[in-house]
């Protein structure tokens, strides 16, 4: 029985497509976040966090480096040489001239060199503490991009949560305007209503496709900003598990006053410990130009051996044995008042760097008293977004009960409607904005991370502290 070709080419094309779409389930993952799991993901997978955990690495590479200078240098230098030609030596004897070679076909040294600078004005023990206060500052720099990329995550969760809302909202909206506009259509056929209500109606419908269009667009660039910042695939699915609802982020924190705010901030803000190591990191440095003015001591040893042989490999009893050892003192007298200008240039940036911290603790005082009040603003408009959304619900059943008895008009039925929807998605926004307003205080106060980190899943942990055993 011969098969005929053309069922052929399909039953392969079939398999074809089974298989790709086989293989694109198999690479498509399907995620439940729920905001813990966000914050635990956002903390060991952000790429952002993963480069600044590789430059404090580096510095603490740094740092031993720096240290490393206490310690003697020992190192080894081996020599052999074939002398081609030896030097001849010329002597007038008695008026006679003689030449003299000197030396051996094969020069063969072995040394063995200690050196150990034993003072050098306090130049290594100062690059040490520098070294060792840049590298805290990146350490508190790392757990000040972590709180604001695990902000950053938040946000974009929250921001789902409430395209969710706004998509079921105007959803909600949308259908009862189709509702709206059959029972119109049918008041209009039966004459009980007029054409600028049908107009009225099917204007109302015509405006809420758009929105529901635009809720659906900013709930889509929230997932994928949310994928960024996770570091997920493009493909991955989310599933979020939480609802739009109001949250308790702060607290006890939330009974504090602004003054004991301001406090806690200028004692824990990451970003504020940070510019204070810097700013010792430079007074570190202006020790290391005064220390050029004071002397260097060093101590230098070595042990030569060394034989001068005819033959390619010398013996044991050829080598003669060289030993020595120098103590160096070494002190620069004039260089041109170039060690002055150095000094004053390392003054002059320690200077800067405390006028900075002096600076960015006054922003971040500032920050605060900001967050503070928009968290006082929006809890107390929060409360009446929510007595407004039940002021309109309760307008806008009355008014389709009056407009079904002939006691209210098209246009009052829509305007109740348009009310009731737009306090409707204002409440939902004041949600998501009184939510924002306790992280970006808690953010502002420095507490972010540990308030996340009380409320991150078991055994998730940040990847400096994940890391900090592992490096090589």
């Amino acid at each position: 029985m011969r098969i005929s070709e053309r069922p052929f080419r399909w039953w392969c094309l079939m398999v074809l497509f089974l298989g790709m779409g086989s293989l694109r389930a198999e690479t498509t993952r399907v995620i439940a976040l729920s905001w813990r799991d966000v914050v635990g993901k956002t903390r060991s997978h952000n790429l952002t966090l993963q480069i600044a955990y590789q430059d404090y690495r580096f510095q603490r590479m740094e740092e031993w480096k720096a240290f490393s200078t206490f310690l003697p240098q020992v190192s080894y230098q081996g020599v052999g040489t074939r002398n081609i030609e030896l030097p001849e030596f010329v002597f007038q004897i008695n008026g006679l001239t003689q030449r003299v070679r000197v030396g051996t076909r094969y020069n063969v040294l072995h040394t063995f060199q200690l050196n150990w600078p034993l003072f050098t004005g306090g130049k290594r023990w100062a690059g040490w503490r520098a070294q060792r206060e840049l590298r805290k500052s990146l350490a508190e720099e790392l757990r000040g991009k972590e709180a604001t990329v695990i902000l950053n995550a938040l946000q974009s969760y929250y921001q789902i949560l409430l395209g969710e809302m706004l998509v079921r909202v105007n959803r909600s909206a949308l259908k009862a305007a189709r509702v709206n506009l059959n029972q119109v259509e049918k008041f209009y056929q039966v004459g009980t209503a007029s054409q600028l209500d049908l107009m009225r109606a099917r204007t109302r419908l015509a405006e809420l496709e758009p929105a529901l269009l635009s809720a659906r667009h900013q709930k889509q660039l929230a997932v994928e900003n949310l994928k960024f910042l996770l570091n997920l695939a493009p493909e991955d699915s989310l599933v979020v598990l939480d609802s739009l609802q109001i949250m308790d982020f702060l607290g006890p924190l939330a009974r504090w006053s602004l003054a004991d705010m301001m406090e806690l901030a200028l004692q824990h803000r990451p970003e504020l410990q940070m510019m204070a190591h810097t700013a010792r990191a430079a007074g570190k440095q202006r020790t290391i130009a005064a220390s050029r003015f004071l002397p260097s001591v060093a101590l230098s040893a070595s042990v030569e051996h060394q034989a001068q042989v005819d033959q390619l490999y010398p013996a044991a009893t050829d080598y003669v044995r060289v030993k020595r050892a120098l103590l160096t003192v070494q002190f620069p007298l004039f260089q041109g008042a170039q060690r002055l200008l150095d000094y004053q240039q390392a003054r002059i940036q320690h200077k800067k760097m405390q006028l900075q911290l002096e600076q960015f603790k006054q922003q971040v005082l500032l920050e605060v008293r900001r967050s503070y009040f928009r968290f006082q603003e929006t809890s107390r408009k929060l409360e009446g977004l929510k007595e407004a959304a039940n002021e309109s619900a309760e307008s806008l059943r009355l008014a389709r009960l009056y407009f079904r008895q002939g006691m209210a008009t098209q246009l009052e039925v829509l305007t109740a409607q348009l009310q009731y929807v737009q306090s409707l998605l204002n409440y939902h926004r004041g949600v998501f904005d009184y939510n924002m307003s306790q992280l970006q205080l808690l953010q502002a106060m420095g507490q972010l991370d540990r308030i996340v980190q009380e409320a991150a899943p078991a055994g998730s942990r940040s990847v400096l502290e994940g890391r900090e055993k592992s490096v090589d």
